[in-house]
Order: structure tokens, then sequence, then C-alpha cells
């Protein structure tokens, strides 16, 4: 009798994969539930979130979209990365018409002048507003004092429009249990804590396409504490001098109480927003769980030194959260760690970055006993093998907490 020969099925190279329909569930062997499967579409598997999230297409002047609840966001910061995976926590923004400064929700301190809808905002609407401070005695501003909890910190951020020059010099000015300021030089991006006011413990700044700047700042939550956004408030940047004149435009006021960094942007109008976490999971291949695998590229979207001693952030977890690959602060070291039965199997050396860096490859090796990122392994740990299980990656499976809060490539391969 003639048999059929078995012919097994060809994995095209990864520039083909990636160049397929991103968004739409994948049927092909190499991408679905097939067991000989050798690449994995994450866009094929199960997707969910509550509430719709920001996310960056571009380096362009109007970079940002919105994804619906239940759409999964491939994020594009224009770092040569191309669209990436973002997975993010559960959110929720207390700050009320967050680009809307002329509404009433916003106190005037002294007589600041707001002209709404002046220019273009990241996301394309005209809504952006202008603050002008024409007092050569007082620093005009505009306050918002959004409910807090009053435990560990908060994190303000505010966009920014790039300026032709400078100063003035707008800040984020947050008033209760200490006074805590951080300056923007719009111009150049450069920013800094304002003497006399305590120093922020995290200022940062990154960009929204070409013609925004997206200032954040980190500082003790206290409740009652005041968040102002000043369009002239330091000269030079390091100093505050109540005498500058001068105006700024700004949009999307977003405000994450009880964290140390922010996630991506929430829009309000008169209430309170909270967004779920994203949850993608699904049904691996046999080898996921015994074989090596790789992501081409992770980007944490925080700093190493935003994780205090015991932050976790999952890359994955199988059937629960004791087994998988997670990030995490140990020892006074950010490492990544590859767990089986809640036993850490291997480990990565010390990890430095700051906030939405390109760490490159994350590659894991269950019989040689090894976790590396960016082709740098940490030395060879003990063998595992993990139990075939539903896979969820950027959290905890059947679970919540420790989400990635960054962005992995859209293929998750074997090696």
């Amino acid at each position: 009798m003639l048999r059929r020969p078995i012919i097994a099925p060809v994995r095209p190279p990864l520039p083909q994969l990636l160049a397929r329909d991103p968004v739409g569930p994948l049927a092909l062997p190499w991408e679905s539930g097939d067991s000989f499967a050798r690449a994995i579409a994450l866009t094929s598997l199960s997707f969910s979130r509550v509430g719709e999230r920001s996310y960056l297409v571009d380096a362009s002047a109007t970079p940002m979209r919105w994804a619906a609840t239940n759409v999964l966001r491939l994020e594009d910061r224009g770092d040569g990365a191309g669209p990436l995976v973002l997975l993010e926590r559960s959110a929720t923004n207390p700050v009320l018409f967050s680009e809307d400064f002329a509404n009433a929700a916003w106190a005037l301190v002294s007589t600041p002048t707001i002209t709404a809808n002046t220019a273009t905002a990241p996301d394309g609407d005209v809504d952006a507003d202008t603050i002008d401070d024409n007092s050569a005695v007082a620093a005009e501003r505009v306050r918002q004092t959004p409910v807090l909890g009053g435990v560990g910190n908060v994190v303000a951020s505010l966009y920014i429009l790039r300026a032709a020059a400078a100063p003035p010099f707008p800040a984020i000015f947050y008033q209760g249990g200490g006074d805590y300021a951080a300056a923007l030089n719009p111009l150049t991006g450069a920013s800094s804590a304002v003497a006399p006011f305590a120093a922020p413990s995290a200022i940062d700044v990154d960009t929204a396409g070409s013609a925004w700047w997206h200032l954040h700042m980190r500082r003790p939550s206290v409740v009652g504490a005041a968040f102002d956004i000043a369009p002239a408030f330091a000269n030079p940047i390091g100093t505050f001098d109540s005498a500058v004149l001068g105006s700024a435009q700004f949009w999307g006021a977003h405000v994450e109480d009880g964290q140390n960094y922010c996630t991506s942007y929430l829009r309000t109008t008169g209430a309170i927003v909270t967004a779920g976490a994203d949850n993608l999971a699904g049904q691996m291949p046999a080898w996921f769980f015994t074989e090596s695998g790789r992501f081409a590229q992770y980007s944490p979207g925080f700093a190493s030194t935003d994780l205090v001693a015991g932050d976790i952030r999952w890359l994955f977890t199988i059937g629960a959260a004791t087994d998988g690959v997670r990030l995490r602060h140990v020892g006074g070291n950010v490492v990544l760690e590859a767990v089986q039965a809640n036993v850490v199997r291997a480990s990565s050396g010390a990890l430095v970055f700051v906030d939405n860096a390109l760490l490159g490859e994350v590659r894991w090796n269950p019989r040689q006993g090894t976790v590396s990122v960016g082709g740098v392994a940490g030395a060879a740990g003990t063998a595992w093998a993990w139990t075939a299980g539903t896979v969820r990656f950027g959290g905890i499976q059947g679970g919540s907490g420790n989400e990635l809060d960054g962005r992995l490539s859209q293929i998750v391969e074997h090696v």
C-alpha cells in the first residue's frame, strides 16, 4: 500500500510574517494551535480589555490613536522597532476635563488667560489650549485637585507643544504635603526640578511624535494635593521666577495615583476614567513549554529605576503566576527570570534601562537553563520544563497585577 508522504510545514521568514495583516486572526499552521508551529503571532490569540486606551503609530505630528474596548494595540514609537504589541496594567485618570483647561473644573490661580482649541493635539483633534501668564508679579496658572489616596507615590504627566524659543519655561507644580515642581524647556526638551521647591523623585520627558513633549513627574501621594499647570514658571529652567511672562500650549493632563510611572494617556471629560488591563491569552504549541523560544524585541514602558524591591512585570505566565518569564527587582537589581513551580530556574545579569528603551531579543532555553536579554545571558541555572497550559502574555493567567507595562514583538518564535 502506498503511503502519503508527510510534509512538515515550512516556516516563512520572519519579515514575511510581520508583513501579514497584524490585526485579524491568522489561520496558517505556524501561527495557530498546530503542535508543529514554530512561530506564533500574538495577534492570533484571544484579547480583551475594558475601556479605550491610547497608543502611538508613528513619529509624525499627530501620532496618537485610540483603541476601543477589546482592541489590541500595536504601537510604533518611531524608534525603528516597528509596530509592537502594547500590554499594560489597569489605570485610572482622576483629572477631569483632561483636554479642556478652560473648563470650570480647572480653577484659576491669579488671572491667566486660557484660549481653547489653538493647536492640533497629538491625536489629530484641534483641542489643545493656550495658557498665558501676563502678570509680572504672579505665577499665573490653572489648578485642579484630583482625588488621591495618600498612599505611595503619584505620577502626573502633561503634553506640551514644542516651541521655537525659550523662555518661558512651563511647569507642572504639585502643591500639598510639600511643594514639588518640574519645568520643561519647550525648545530642547530638557527638564529639571525648580528651586526653592522640593525635587520630584523622578522627572522624565519623552516625545509624542514630532510636535509634542510629554513631561512626567513623581512625588509622594497626598490627599488634597493640588495639580497646577503653569505656562511661565521658571527662568532659568531650574529657578522659580514669578515675574516671567509668556504662554505655552498644553494638552492631555494625566495622573496615576499609587504608582511610580504613568501608562498610556487616558482622556476624560466630566468623570474619572478607568481602563482595564490588557489580557492576551491562548494555547501554544508543545515546544513552547520545553524548548527554547524568543521575542525579537522587548521594550519596557518604564525605567529600571521606577521599580522597587519585589516589583514583578510578567512577559508571560502559564496557568498561574508560578510559571513563566518575568522582570523582577531583587537584591538591588532588575533582572529577567525564568520561573517554574514558583522557583527561579534561570536569571539574566542586572539590567539598567530608561523608559521605552529597546532591550532587543529576549530568549529562554529550558533545556540549557538560561535566559538572555539583548544577546547577553546570565549564568546557567537549572533546566526546567513547564506544564502545558493556557498562556497569558503580559500578565498573570487567570489573575491581575504585575502586568508587563511594555511592548513585545508580534511574533514569539521557536529557536
